[in-house]
């Protein structure tokens, strides 16, 4: 399984050596440093060895993380909620009673009421319930005919269960934030924090 901190780990104990050494050179009275551009030389050492470490580990991350992205893709692909036979039912159920009270509405008011009631019913079904209303959402149109009053309602109600996702579709969401996000934000914050120093 794709573990993105175990990466973010190496980054930050990379740069956590760093610093380490960094330090113990800072502070340091070894005769040695008292060569002028002796402790900047050794430090610019150390500094290049953390690089050289960060871009090994974020091609490991890209390598791992290309990998696991194209299996989640093929999951997200495939996946699909699963209905109970009991949750169809009472989704299906819900759609047809409000077909039938939106059909005999005899005013836009009543209508509109109609639409609100069966919005809160919504609000009693999982997502898999809801999956199951998304795909009764033709059968809707399709019985109220031009219906201009419920056309904008329904029109939002799909544009909102068609952001429903399942599992493996999260999954693969999270997978590609992940990889724009990547492992070396400790390094990066180093680097960007030198130099502002430098100015």
């Amino acid at each position: 399984m794709f573990n993105h901190d175990k990466y973010q780990k190496q980054v930050e104990a990379a740069v956590n050596k760093f610093k380490r050494s960094r330090k113990r050179i800072q502070e340091s009275d070894h005769p040695i440093y008292n060569v002028e551009g002796a402790r900047e030389y050794e430090i610019e050492q150390h500094r290049e060895e953390m690089d050289a470490e960060v871009e090994r580990i974020n091609g490991e991350f890209e390598a791992a993380i290309t990998q696991e992205l194209e299996r989640a893709k093929a999951e997200a692909a495939r996946s699909r909620f699963y209905v109970s036979a009991d949750t169809r039912a009472d989704a299906e159920h819900m759609v047809d009673s409000f077909i039938t009270d939106a059909s005999f509405a005899t005013n836009e008011r009543d209508k509109i009421e109609t639409f609100f009631a069966f919005e809160d019913k919504l609000n009693t079904l999982d997502e898999a319930g809801l999956s199951v209303v998304r795909l009764q959402l033709p059968k809707i149109a399709q019985a109220l005919g031009d219906d201009k009053t419920l056309d904008k309602d329904l029109r939002m109600l799909h544009s909102t269960l068609s952001r429903l996702k399942t599992p493996e579709q999260e999954r693969y969401e999270e997978l590609q934030a992940l990889k724009m996000r990547g492992v070396d934000i400790k390094h990066r914050m180093m680097k960007l924090a030198q130099r502002n120093a430098k100015r």
